[in-house]
């Protein structure tokens, strides 16, 4: 006869499961703490699941150790493009205001902290789906480097564009390809050092190695270290 799963065993799932994309937590506030440790495991779990792409706490009791767990797992794995917080209130009396604790100046550095990265997380991952279908920018060039293996991208492209499952997954891997071997030409290009496609030496006359001048081995060898993000512009 099968056991039940214990609640370790459902904090382990919350933390790994690749089928959580869109979640709401709502707490259920009683003055009680085991409910708010519970509650506690339930975020840090949750904060460890790299899947998430919408998260939404509702009347959860948060600390500044939770945000900062998020953001940190945001930023290791940009999956997470919407984060919504809704504090719990108490209601003191009939004829009285809902009361919310005011949170620490920490607690609000945290929570902005968080919102940039997940802002930066939705912007990177919408570049990455307009360079799928062919708006090619930097951004979108340097978006797709980063996310060439987010099971999400694909999901995005065929969203956006109405495509099947097998059409969003092929057009993927056609622009993972084209960023990932494209020749030092297009590697300026698409950083912004040249404006044209075809770049040219400067200087014809000068003497020794230029980088136009390497071999596509070597520029292959090279672009394992240098990401399209490594370059500066502007």
């Amino acid at each position: 006869m099968a056991t039940a799963p214990s609640f370790g065993d459902w904090l382990t799932w919350l933390a790994e499961s690749t089928a959580l994309t869109d979640v709401t937590v709502v707490a259920m506030i009683r003055p009680c703490l085991e409910c708010a440790a519970m509650c506690d495991k339930v975020i840090s779990a949750l904060a460890q699941n790299s899947s998430i792409v919408q998260l939404r706490l509702v009347e959860c009791t948060l600390e500044t150790a939770h945000l900062d767990a998020l953001c940190q797992n945001a930023r290791e794995h940009p999956s997470l493009g919407q984060f919504v917080l809704t504090p719990f209130c108490r209601v003191l009396s009939a004829v009285c205001p809902p009361s919310c604790d005011w949170p620490s100046e920490g607690f609000r550095e945290a929570a902005l902290q968080l919102q940039n990265v997940v802002r930066q997380n939705a912007s990177r991952m919408c570049a990455a789906g307009n360079f799928v279908l062919g708006e090619v920018t930097r951004d979108g060039a340097s978006a797709i480097e980063q996310l060439h293996d987010n099971p999400l991208l694909p999901e995005r492209v065929r969203d956006d564009a109405g495509l099947t499952d097998a059409e969003a997954q092929e057009k993927v891997k056609l622009a993972v390809s084209r960023v990932r071997y494209c020749d030092v030409h297009d590697f300026l290009w698409l950083t912004g050092v040249v404006r044209e496609r075809r770049a040219t030496c400067l200087d014809p006359e000068a003497q020794g190695l230029h980088i136009l001048d390497l071999p596509l081995e070597c520029w292959s060898c090279i672009r394992e270290y240098v990401k399209i993000a490594d370059v500066a512009w502007g």
